[in-house]
């Protein structure tokens, strides 16, 4: 499962609950935040200068941290940092101020949906900026190793733009006795040539002009040092300063053919290269438009994800290995007329010519499957990676290279965000219209399993770790919904459209009635159970709530101490007070209040002076890979010790591994749960007993 997107955030800001929730808007949008409160200057440069960081919210405010002089100092301290400026009740003004000042945009601190808009498209715009120059460095290079392999080819080689010379290698300029390229620079490459065939190289050179950009030989005198010289004339495109120019190549050689390919390969990979794959697919394009947009292409971008992990742990030698080997399995899996490439630093892109939509599509689930299933060793270590593969077909839908390979970069993005390691085809309007019309039939069928009854539930165990409990079995309770043909559908498929409809509310009553009928009959079977049950947000506002939840508990004559009663901590945070009179209401009837996703806020425990919980779950981002995570290590254990020590139980739940669950065991956690131990099922039957620590 894909990890949420990491951001790390900068707050200047009085009020720490009001930072809080700026970190839970983020948080509640899909993100997982590393943030830090920012009280002066001193204390912003000693974190620039030794934190990296993505976004800046600056309140106006505090008077200690200036927004221009914040913009000054990350401008300093050479970063991209985008700053927003918050504040009570913003006038035109003041937005302008803050906007003259340097900030990206002027915020309300009370309009939660702004806010989390405005950071949206910041952080959007922070990542198309770092891959552009990513992208920019990657041409740079690329330049310079050209530039290195002409100047030292012994063939001779001049690159001439409009006719006119604008670069001679060495070898060029000593066949005909020059020993400078100031001497040749700007003069016409006709005058290089005999009278008589000035004609056939005008004529090669007006095809260039006009578009033509395959290869061209032509054999021509040339006035050469040595007297006049017959020699073959090669003709090539190429680019000098992001300027289109033509390549004379003379005398045709092994070398020069190793040049060339040279030219088109990425060193690292073996693939083609970025410039070279845009010229092919331009020239493709235009010549398919030409012809009326007769033949249908497929692209495929394909984005690798857990680089940034290995590059983290090992460095960038073990990144370029994995890039080579993930090279060779493309390289496998493609056909010989394909053209495969390398983007940018992990992303490679596909042009299959002539292809069908369904050869491209397979051929890209292939290669997932391919790629995901691939052991990896690097010095000792085993590593594995995933890849989200966006597919788009090309025939009159873009007019150049740039617009085609962004709508296959779009599809790669959506792939990522419904989790990655998946294909995403491109969304035509036609895809788009049905895509709206799954989600209508999705929103539907909701509405019918409420109605008839036909949503159920699965369990996953929760493990206790120490014996000073009183369960004989813990399960967390998660919803399910069949489809028409009773395929399981997970919530993270049906809730977002559940939750269009207005029907996250009655959902929860669902699972509440559910939760409390299996309580009592699981007492009744003389077994001492207890159950975690999550609660959406749209609960807290729900009045009627804690009235059915005290006629269930009484009808079905349930003990309310088996029912615990999840909330997400983002969730409270924004709605404080209505969570604080569930809480209440929930002690009143003889229920517990969980805390989930507790531990990645700025200063998590303050929450806790003002909320009383019983349990806390430990945040996903601060668990998964925690075996690997040195600093999540240290951080699981401090808050396991802090919140022993305010009376709270923690719940290290999301566990991929026995050795994440030794270092539970290690660091005192109360319950442990996560689906190498378990994942969920329709029956409670986990052999509680077999788990002895």
């Amino acid at each position: 499962m894909r990890q949420n997107p990491l951001v790390r955030l900068l707050i200047t800001e009085e009020s720490p609950n009001d930072a809080e929730i700026y970190v839970s808007v983020l948080r509640n949008s899909g993100y997982a935040v590393r943030a830090r409160r920012i009280d002066g200057i001193d204390n912003l440069r000693e974190t620039l200068q030794e934190k990296p960081a993505d976004l800046m919210l600056c309140s106006l405010a505090l008077r200690q941290v200036p927004v221009d002089t914040a913009r000054q100092l990350i401008q300093q301290f050479g970063k991209d940092i985008p700053v927003i400026a918050t504040c009570d009740e913003p006038s035109q003004e003041q937005r302008r101020y803050a906007m003259q000042m340097g900030a990206q945009d002027l915020v309300s601190k009370s309009d939660l949906e702004h806010l989390k808009l405005v950071i949206e498209r910041e952080l959007h715009h922070l990542q198309e900026r770092r891959r552009l120059r990513r992208l920019e460095s990657s041409v740079r290079e690329t330049e310079r190793r050209c530039r290195a392999l002409l100047d030292s080819s012994r063939d001779p080689i001049a690159y001439v733009h409009e006719g006119m010379h604008i670069y001679a290698n060495p070898a060029y300029l000593e066949k005909f006795g020059h020993d400078d390229l100031a001497d040749i620079e700007g003069t016409p490459i006709l005058d290089m040539v005999v009278e008589a065939d000035q004609g056939k190289c005008k004529e090669a050179l007006r095809r260039f002009s006009r578009g033509d950009l395959t290869r061209h030989e032509v054999t021509i005198g040339l006035l050469t040092a040595d007297g006049p010289e017959e020699v073959t004339m090669a003709l090539t495109p190429a680019m000098v300063e992001d300027e289109p120019c033509t390549q004379v190549l003379l005398q045709v050689s092994e070398l020069e053919a190793d040049l060339e390919q040279l030219n088109r390969q990425d060193t690292t990979t073996g693939l083609y290269n970025r410039s070279y794959f845009l010229d092919h697919l331009d020239s493709l394009i235009a010549r398919n438009l030409d012809a009326g947009g007769r033949n249908s292409h497929a692209l495929l971008y394909l984005q690798l994800e857990k680089l940034s992990h290995i590059r983290e742990r090992m460095g960038l030698a073990a990144v370029d290995r994995v890039l080579a080997h993930v090279a060779q399995r493309i390289s496998a899996q493609v056909g010989e007329e394909d053209i495969p490439c390398r983007l940018s630093d992990e992303e490679f892109a596909i042009l299959l010519e002539r292809s069908k939509i369904d050869h491209a599509m397979d051929l890209a689930e292939t290669l997932r499957q391919d790629i995901e299933e691939q052991v990896i060793e690097v010095d000792g270590s085993t590593l594995a990676v995933t890849c989200a593969i966006g597919v788009a077909m090309v025939g009159t839908n873009a007019d150049n290279a740039q617009a085609a390979i962004d709508m296959a970069y779009a599809a790669s993005e959506t792939a990522l965000r419904a989790g990655g390691n998946q294909v995403q085809l491109h969304a035509s309007s036609q895809e788009v219209m049905e895509t709206q019309q799954r989600e209508a039939r999705l929103r539907e069928r909701v509405r019918h399993c409420l109605e008839q009854d036909e949503f159920y539930l699965v369990f996953q165990p929760v493990i206790a770790l120490t014996e000073s409990h009183q369960w004989d079995e813990l399960y967390e309770l998660r919803i399910r919904m069949p489809d028409e043909q009773g395929r399981e559908i997970e919530p993270l498929e049906f809730l977002p459209h559940a939750e269009q409809a207005g029907l996250l509310g009655e959902i929860d009553r669902w699972v509440t009635r559910r939760a409390v009928a299996l309580a009592a009959e699981r007492r009744r079977l003389g077994k001492r159970v207890c159950l975690f049950v999550k609660l959406d947000g749209a609960t807290l506002t729900d009045p009627g709530f804690l009235d059915l939840l005290s006629e269930e508990l009484e009808h079905h004559q349930a003990d309310p101490a088996t029912l615990v009663f999840q909330l997400n901590e983002p969730v409270v945070v924004t709605q404080l007070n209505q969570a604080k009179a569930l809480q209440q209401g929930l002690d009143r009837l003889g229920c517990k209040l969980s805390l989930d996703h507790f531990g990645s806020a700025l200063n998590p425990f303050q929450l806790l002076k003002h909320l009383h919980s019983d349990l806390v779950k430990l945040d996903d981002s601060l668990t998964a890979d925690i075996e690997q995570t040195e600093e999540n290590q240290r951080l699981v254990r401090q808050i396991i010790e802090t919140a022993h020590q305010m009376g709270q139980q923690v719940v290290a739940g999301y566990l991929g591994s026995p050795a994440a669950l030794a270092l539970m065991w290690e660091y005192g956690a109360d319950y442990v749960q996560g689906d190498f131990l378990q994942e969920p099922t329709r029956e409670m039957s986990y052999d509680f007993s077999e788990m002895v620590f």
